[in-house]
């Protein structure tokens, strides 16, 4: 399963990251880069931006997209886990600050 999240996630893309997952994020990307990139790559995109998912593609469900509810990281980590059955056990696979 891989990621992409947007410039409100950080914590959320760091820990996903220890946890081994392909998390991508960016501090400077503007909504477009960040729909195309998760479009062209088949990522799921994360986001707590609401006109995020107002979005062509995101509405349309051509990107794959979780709108992230509460702005606490273990809240967001257990919002992941029940939507998308991810596992959330360090792996420490990826650097978490380049992926």
């Amino acid at each position: 399963m891989k990621f992409i999240a947007d410039v409100m996630l950080g914590r959320l893309a760091r820990y996903l990251r220890i946890a081994g997952y392909d998390v991508l994020y960016y501090n400077k990307i503007s909504d477009e880069k960040l729909v195309e990139i998760a479009k062209r790559e088949a990522r799921i995109l994360l986001t707590r931006d609401m006109l995020m998912l107002q979005r062509r593609d995101c509405k349309n469900n051509i990107v794959r997209s979780v709108f992230i509810k509460n702005d606490k990281l273990p809240m967001q980590l257990r919002q992941l886990k029940d939507e998308l059955g991810i596992i959330l056990q360090p792996e420490l696979k990826r650097c978490v600050e380049c992926n």
